[in-house]
């Protein structure tokens, strides 16, 4: 079930940088019916595969490779999310005069938290895909402070 309930999170943040950054264009539309498909794809096997198992050994075993596929997924939005802000950013200081300084630091928090959830995430992919275990001390550092840098900015 939690599969499912990330995969329908996945598909309502994709929408975010649609409709804020490029709304109407087909390319942004494109990605984000790529990135809400496959969520709903990997998020539908983690389900399934947890419900077919028959002891949480197994389960695990079986998620594996969905979950890495969902994970992916959620850094390919953050990812998309954290480029799009981390530019608007830019164009905002170059126009300190006209726009607004706590708008336009919002949007480098928003660059930020999005590149950290990148790093966090993106290091549980790495580890899961490779088979290592997540209680290592260097990545377990990595995923603690791409969080906290993630949450203190959001």
């Amino acid at each position: 079930m939690t599969g499912i309930i990330g995969a329908i999170g996945l598909a309502a943040l994709a929408r975010f940088p649609l409709w804020i950054f490029h709304p109407g264009q087909s390319w942004a539309r494109s990605l984000c019916a790529v990135i809400t498909v496959a969520g709903i794809v990997g998020g539908t096997a983690c389900a399934v595969s947890a419900l077919r198992a028959e002891n949480a050994q197994q389960s695990i075993l079986q998620i594996q490779p969905f979950s890495v596929m969902l994970m992916a997924t959620i850094c390919v939005c953050f990812t998309w999310i954290g480029i799009e802000s981390g530019c608007y950013y830019l164009r905002m200081k170059r126009r300190l005069g006209l726009a607004q300084p706590e708008t336009t630091h919002r949007f480098l928090l928003w660059a930020i938290a999005s590149g950290c959830t990148v790093v966090a995430l993106g290091t549980n992919v790495v580890l899961a895909a490779s088979g290592i275990a997540t209680l290592s001390i260097v990545a377990t550092t990595i995923i603690a402070y791409g969080s906290l840098v993630s949450f203190t900015s959001w």
